[in-house]
């Protein structure tokens, strides 16, 4: 870390922190101090919840950040600016979905297009690389598409298909006769919730094990993203121990290690049964498409 103090570069993290001890410093002072970051929109101070994220932030909320570039305050350079940070700060690869970009405090591709920008070729200056196509027509198939629903699938959904069941490598739900290395993965907020938590690494290796053969896993949530943000985990459901924070957190960090997996929430089981049936009817699969993003759009 390069100190403001000195201007001395301090490699080891443990030598910056002594730096700041021997000029009486902690690290919350000395952020405070030499940065003085602000909100963009309101001027007020950013919200110091530990030196990484003060650094790297102009927001304290997306609310604040949503309003700002809807305002018209800010343009190119502030859509660079704050994606670059996230970069730097997460070692982002990818440019971020719909689903990440709205449970963190960054523009989503729907707002950058809104602005006037193409999103992609925003990310690409940074040096993010796109992952979705956003100019795309979506073509579907004419014929009727027949579903396969994994075995081990406990509540299945209420499909209006044709519907058969099989032994799945991947997922919950393929489709047969249009088959294009796509699944979906269904889960109830309860399932999702666990599967962040406690069900994290056997996750992790089921995304590993589907990357490894070349298919593309999209996980479709039976609940809204704006109920799961609003969540109030003292009082709301049981099985929930986190915060939505942590468990969106974890949501954005596979997302960020495997190019071959997405999110997509959705409000209640009969919404999610059709928008998987309009998933597998897509001609050639979905893998370059961003689904939060068309499901927001009501392109699906």
């Amino acid at each position: 870390m390069l100190s403001r103090i000195n201007n001395k570069k301090y490699p080891v993290r443990a030598d910056f922190i002594k730096h700041l001890r021997e000029n009486k410093l902690s690290l919350k002072e000395y952020c405070l101090k030499y940065y003085d970051k602000r909100d963009l929109l309101t001027g007020e101070p950013i919200e110091y919840k530990d030196d990484v994220h003060y650094i790297h932030s102009f927001f304290n909320s997306r609310e604040n950040l949503v309003n700002y570039f809807v305002g018209g305050k800010g343009g190119e350079s502030e859509l660079k600016l704050v994606l670059g940070a996230r970069k730097e700060m997460k070692g982002l690869q990818f440019a971020p979905s719909t689903s990440e970009s709205r449970t963190c405090i960054l523009p989503s591709p729907a707002l950058v297009s809104k602005l006037g920008y193409n999103y992609n070729e925003i990310c690409s200056e940074i040096g993010l690389r796109a992952r979705y196509n956003y100019d795309v027509n979506i073509e579907r198939v004419s014929e009727p598409i027949h579903i396969l629903v994994d075995t081990r699938e406990q509540n299945p959904l209420p499909l209006s298909c044709r519907v058969s069941t099989a032994k799945l490598d991947v997922g919950d739900y393929s489709c047969q006769n249009h088959f294009s290395g796509c699944f979906v993965e269904r889960k109830s907020l309860e399932d999702f919730c666990g599967t962040m938590s406690q069900g994290y690494e056997r996750f992790k290796n089921e995304i590993g094990r589907a990357e490894q053969l070349g298919f593309h896993l999209a996980v479709v949530v039976e609940e809204a993203l704006e109920t799961i943000l609003q969540i109030n985990i003292a009082n709301t459901h049981r099985f929930i121990k986190g915060s939505p924070e942590f468990y969106f957190a974890r949501m954005r960090a596979l997302c960020e290690q495997h190019s071959n997996i997405q999110f997509l929430f959705v409000a209640g089981r009969y919404k999610s049964a059709k928008v998987i049936e309009e998933l597998f009817k897509i001609k050639g699969g979905f893998s370059s498409l961003d689904l939060q993003f068309l499901c927001d759009n009501k392109k699906i």
